[in-house]
């Protein structure tokens, strides 16, 4: 049940909120829409209770398909929704999503690719990617589930 909805710009709402108050702030397919990720990020940490998470979905920058347009087609060609959605400000992979957490204060808890590819396909290209240890490459999006370390 919601208690109240808050609308207008992330990083103004965000300071009108008060510290030390929120368990649980999610931000799903958002901080790589945002100019500042890190600074967004940072300030919502002061708001969490210690002990409290942080929960969102971010778009993994190192998907097979994704890179395979780079160096295969040779292409950087932004869409209309997807990893290279137009409205992406930045963009991001499975070890620089763990870092931003962990750089800001954060132990990420759950870590997990969402959306992965699957079936026959998906078998073979786990095969085909296990010698260079990059089973990252198979998920488009991760979920992270992170808590404030302070706890």
């Amino acid at each position: 049940m919601l208690d109240a909805v808050i609308i207008g710009d992330a990083n103004e709402t965000l300071l009108s909120l008060p510290d030390g108050h929120f368990d649980l702030l999610v931000c799903n397919d958002f901080l790589e829409h945002i100019v500042d990720p890190v600074g967004f990020l940072s300030k919502a940490c002061t708001k969490l209770i210690p002990g409290g998470h942080f929960l969102c979905s971010l778009p993994n920058f190192r998907y097979l398909e994704n890179l395979f347009g780079i160096l295969v087609r040779k292409d950087f060609r932004y869409m209309d929704s997807g990893i290279l959605d137009y409205s992406h400000l930045r963009f991001f992979t499975a070890r620089s999503m763990k870092r931003l957490f962990r750089e800001q204060g954060m132990e990420v808890e759950v870590f997990r690719g969402i959306n992965t590819v699957k079936g026959v396909m998906g078998f073979f290209l786990k095969l085909l990617l296990w010698p260079l240890n990059s089973s990252d490459m198979l998920h488009p999006q991760f979920v992270v589930l992170a808590r404030r370390r302070d706890a």
